[in-house]
């Protein structure tokens, strides 16, 4: 499971630049309970270059929600995350 959150983190980093006014949002509200899948997703979060907008919403400029949907899937954590394409309007 270690060298699949590697490939991921990597595929992340290498991903494609988002058309000029797109962004990726990611959101998350996940348990206590589950707190070492908070914090390896925190982790990824840093290590992939997003930027944190507030404590659980984080904002990237690359073409990465196929990976996110990646991680999600591995950790089983669909109920607590969330990602969105967004558009800049102003």
């Amino acid at each position: 499971q270690k060298g699949e959150h590697v490939v991921l983190k990597e595929q992340i980093k290498n991903a494609p630049s988002c058309k000029t006014n797109e962004c990726i949002i990611v959101i998350f509200d996940i348990p206590e309970q589950e707190k070492t899948v908070r914090q390896q997703f925190r982790r990824l979060l840093k290590e992939c270059g997003f930027t944190k907008l507030q404590q659980s919403v984080w904002m990237n400029r690359c073409a990465i929600l196929p990976f996110i949907k990646k991680f999600i899937q591995q950790t089983k954590s669909g109920e607590w995350i969330r990602a969105f394409r967004a558009i800049d309007i102003v």
